[in-house]
């Protein structure tokens, strides 16, 4: 249907269309400018970029294979009927030919290497997005602790005080108490005093008061 989209990633968009993953970003920002196609921001920032791409527009144009036209080249004939460059034409169409496979194998080994090329670096980004998200958590839970700690210690700092505040109290009914005992020591030393006094007197007197 006309209507459907494929919602794609840069270097997805670039697999499907077999163009690089600059070129598929550049390509999607002015199909985005354009209306045609939409451009999907991630929720977070260590997530991909997505793109609202047509069905339509995702269809690889098929490459138009020429026939390969080779000349041929009549080889001069002598006078004995012979054909003396014929020889030396099949060898140089022989090395032309051994030339072309080499080069067609070293293009296929340089796309095995690009894929893998490709490869390593998917499996890159993805260890990339977790580090970075194990690096997020980090740093959350480290936050976290410090703000653990820093309430540990004002609430520390506060049972100090209150301790701090317990002591001087506790010094004071000391101070009070002590106080309190001298003047009862010194109230029994009075009152002994009276009583020797008492006693020594005559007992007749002590009758009289």
């Amino acid at each position: 249907m006309a209507d459907e989209v494929e919602v794609l990633s840069y270097r997805e968009l670039a697999d499907r269309l077999g163009i690089s993953p600059d070129a598929a970003r550049n390509r999607a920002n002015r199909k985005a400018q354009t209306g045609a196609w939409r451009i999907v921001p991630g929720n977070h920032p260590s997530e991909r970029v997505r793109v609202e791409v047509p069905v339509a527009d995702l269809v690889r144009p098929q490459p138009v294979s020429r026939p390969i036209r080779i000349r041929r080249v009549s080889p001069a004939i002598d006078q004995a009927g012979s054909a003396p460059g014929q020889a030396a034409a099949s060898e140089a169409l022989d090395r032309a030919n051994a030339r072309m496979e080499r080069m067609t194998s070293l293009l296929l080994e340089c796309q095995t290497v690009l894929v893998q090329a490709q490869r390593r670096l998917d499996e890159k980004d993805v260890l990339l997005a977790v580090a970075r998200q194990q690096r997020e958590k980090i740093r959350a839970d480290a936050a976290e602790r410090i703000i653990q700690a820093k309430t540990q210690i004002i609430r520390i700092q506060e049972m100090h005080k209150l301790d701090a505040m317990e002591l001087r109290a506790a010094e004071m009914r000391e101070l009070g108490t002590k106080a309190e005992l001298d003047r009862a020591l010194s109230d029994v030393a009075s009152l002994s005093r009276l009583v020797e006094r008492f006693r020594r007197r005559p007992w007749w007197s002590r009758l009289l008061g």
